[in-house]
């Protein structure tokens, strides 16, 4: 098959490998667990909606400072599911690298993986044009009205999302649909599919 984006390949991998794990990880009790395809799917879906209600349009570049972890091929996912570019760097970036990369991509958001990183970014910020930043890891504390957490921001849209659905599914149809269905994608990243 041939495929014209990305995003049309995170969709058929969707309906090809939806309840596999992709990835796994140790819990609070240090066993492994599984992360399925569809469950990486539909959260960068729902990433990919809270960055849409936040005002990113198709071409806008957010920085994304993090190392590989599931959050960070999520945030990926949700990032070129909304129409934007990710600016990646690892963790290991100086404060002189981020002044150039932010500011040379006209970055107005980054997403940092933790508070070390969060601090580099925050000690050259007003060099760089971020306006707002996404913290990875589920931990951090310090959020504020400019400084996001992963998981509220995408519960955030979510809700959004649920309420959307409303006009145009039942409750019973919305639960019963899987993210990997095209038929179940919600209407604002329909678009995004081909984009």
């Amino acid at each position: 098959m041939a495929y014209n984006t990305i995003n049309e390949i995170f969709y058929q991998a969707g309906e090809l490998y939806g309840s596999k794990n992709l990835f796994y990880g140790k819990n609070e009790n240090k066993d492994f667990v599984g992360t399925t395809y569809g469950t990486v799917l539909k959260n960068a879906e729902n990433f990919a909606l809270a960055l849409m209600e936040m005002g990113v349009k198709a071409g806008d570049r957010i920085g994304l400072l993090a190392d590989n972890r599931t959050e960070w091929i999520t945030t990926d996912m949700g990032v070129l599911l909304a129409g934007a570019v990710d600016v990646p760097r690892g963790t290991d970036v100086t404060t002189d690298e981020i002044k150039y990369i932010m500011a040379h991509a006209e970055c107005k958001i980054c997403i940092v993986e933790n508070d070390a990183t969060l601090k580099k970014l925050q000690s050259v910020i007003a060099d760089t044009g971020v306006e707002t930043i996404i913290v990875l890891d589920p931990k951090f504390k310090g959020a504020s009205e400019k400084i996001l957490t992963f998981r509220p921001c995408s519960t955030r849209a979510r809700r959004c999302a649920a309420r959307s659905w409303q006009t145009s599914k039942s409750a019973a149809q919305m639960s019963k649909a899987t993210i990997c269905s095209p038929s179940s994608i919600h209407p604002a990243l329909q678009a995004c599919r081909k984009a």
